[in-house]
């Protein structure tokens, strides 16, 4: 199948509120997209390993978005209390009075600190740690290599995340793209693991758990162990098991306890195709529209 190129991508997600019906056919028709959705799912798991900033990202959805909108506050020089507050109310994130506690929370998490350097302002600054920048530049340094199965140009796209001016050109974009997400707020088959701590873990390890027969995600049986899964992802084996009947209860599990078994039914299925090919489609834009306004402020110097 032809790669119809980073461009194609790009606009068929670009400041759209669902990515283009066409385009989302033509990836899911791909032969290689249960593998390249495999391997993205694989690699949100390995990044779980350890105890380092990047393992903790990767636990839980809502501290990958809080690193985005930290490095895109950053890009925006509006890295202080007051940005934070204008942040949170203009996504619905939290209320203003909020903004503190959140940031006291970021400062915790290891993903920001004070900048040491003087203010020429009364704003108190503060600096994203670069260990998390790193790991959210890996974060979606893999989206692209995954993608790549697909679409070659993804790969060149890839290493343009390292250069640094790429790079906040990215988040920017990004900043905005997780924004608009973040007002919408839409319920769909994901919803209960994304609101809950390692959901969307616990969802990548069960999805990867079929027979290798069985194209991603699997139509077959997967294996459903509570007790697995509580001791991989460090969380209680009642947080799991409520987990598991919300998403029984929705009709979109069926679970069998006695065999540690289980089947994801079709809107489970097609929610998993969907977001991935959203998540690839979406980094696409972001780093294609970075390079074109790079590309562009070099030609303008030149």
């Amino acid at each position: 199948m032809d790669a119809p190129g980073l461009a194609y991508w790009s606009a068929a997600a670009a400041d759209k509120a669902v990515i283009d019906e066409d385009a989302y056919a033509r990836m899911a028709a791909h032969p290689r997209f249960p593998e390249a959705c495999t391997r993205s799912a694989h690699n949100s798991l390995k990044r779980l390993e350890g105890n380092s900033v990047t393992a903790k990202l990767a636990k839980d959805l809502s501290r990958i978005f809080y690193g985005i909108f930290v490095l895109y506050l950053d890009a925006r020089d509006e890295l202080t209390l007051t940005g934070i507050q204008e942040f949170c109310v203009e996504t619905g994130l939290a209320s203003p009075g909020r903004a503190a506690a959140i940031l006291l929370q970021l400062r915790m998490m290891g993903y920001v600190a004070r900048d040491p350097s003087p203010s020429v302002t009364r704003r108190r600054r503060f600096l994203p740690a670069p260990v998390m920048k790193e790991g959210l530049r890996d974060v979606f340094r893999d989206e692209l290599l995954a993608m790549a199965l697909l679409e070659p140009e993804a790969h060149i796209a890839a290493e343009r995340l390292h250069d640094p001016e790429t790079f906040k050109q990215f988040v920017l974009f990004l900043g905005r793209g997780f924004a608009n997400v973040a007002r919408r707020r839409t319920i769909n088959p994901l919803t209960p693991f994304a609101a809950r701590n390692a959901g969307f873990p616990i969802l990548y390890h069960i999805a990867t758990s079929g027979q290798a027969d069985d194209p991603y995600p699997p139509k077959g049986a997967v294996r459903i162990s509570i007790k697995e899964i509580a001791r991989r992802f460090e969380v209680s084996r009642s947080h799991v098991l409520r987990l598991l009947r919300e998403v029984e209860g929705s009709g979109h599990l069926r679970r069998n306890p006695d065999e540690t078994t289980g089947v994801l039914e079709e809107p489970l299925r097609e929610a998993l195709r969907y977001i991935h090919a959203g998540v690839f489609m979406g980094v696409a834009s972001c780093i294609y529209r970075a390079m074109q306004a790079v590309n562009a402020k070099s030609d303008c110097n030149t």
